[in-house]
C-alpha cells in the first residue's frame, strides 16, 4: 500500500503543469469588470458585476439620464436616502417591503426560496437596497444598478433570514423607464 502511494505521488509530480503561460498572455492588460461606486458612512465601495450589478447603455447625456433615474426611483416607490448628482449616484439605503414593491409582487422581483406556505419573497419581510450610478459613455450614458435583498420571517419565530437574489426585473424596469423618458 505504501509503495502504491509513493508511486502515485511520483507520477503526479512528473506530470508538471498542464498549461504554460506565454509572455503575450501577460502583456495584455486585464479588462476591469463594470463597477458601481457607492458611498456609505464615509467609505467608498466599488462593487463588481459578479456581485449582482446590472450595466446598461442609454442614449442621452449623463445629467438627463440622471434626472430620469431620480424620477424612476420615485415612480417605483424607492425611497431615496443618498444622492450625489456630481458623481451621478443615487441610493436607497436599506428599506423594508412586505409582499409588494409598488404594483409588483416581490416574488416577481426576487428569488428567496420557498417554504410550505409559498415563496419567501411574498410571505416574509424583505430588506432591500438599490444603488445606481450614471456615467458618461461616449455619446450616451452607462447606467450601473445594484439591487440586493434579505428576507426575514414575519411570524415572530427565531428562524434565520435568508439572502435573496434579484431576478433582474427591477433593474430592467428602471432602465426601460429611463430610456422612455430620455427618448
Amino acid at each position: 500500500m505504501r509503495w502504491l502511494r509513493m508511486t502515485t505521488v511520483a507520477a503526479l509530480a512528473a506530470c508538471g503543469p498542464a498549461t504554460t503561460q506565454t509572455t503575450s498572455d501577460l502583456d495584455a492588460p486585464p479588462q476591469p469588470p463594470p463597477s458601481i461606486e457607492a458611498t456609505g458612512n464615509g467609505y467608498l465601495i466599488r462593487l463588481q458585476r459578479d456581485q449582482g450589478v446590472a450595466v446598461s447603455t442609454i442614449e442621452g447625456g449623463r445629467s438627463e439620464v440622471f434626472q430620469a433615474l431620480v424620477t424612476a426611483f420615485e415612480e417605483f416607490a424607492l425611497p431615496v436616502e443618498g444622492i450625489d448628482a456630481t458623481r451621478g449616484i443615487l441610493q436607497t439605503g436599506s428599506f423594508r417591503a412586505v409582499r409588494r414593491l409598488g404594483e409588483h409582487r416581490l416574488s416577481q422581483l426576487f428569488q428567496c426560496g420557498a417554504t410550505l406556505t409559498g415563496d419567501r419573497a411574498d410571505t416574509w419581510r424583505l430588506e432591500i437596497e438599490v444603488d445606481a450610478q450614471v456615467q458618461q459613455d461616449g455619446e450616451g450614458s452607462r447606467l450601473t444598478t445594484r439591487v440586493s435583498a434579505f428576507a426575514r420571517p414575519t411570524d415572530g419565530t427565531s428562524t434565520n433570514g435568508v439572502p435573496c437574489v434579484s431576478m433582474g426585473r427591477l433593474e430592467q424596469m428602471i432602465t426601460e423607464r429611463i430610456a422612455d423618458r430620455v427618448a
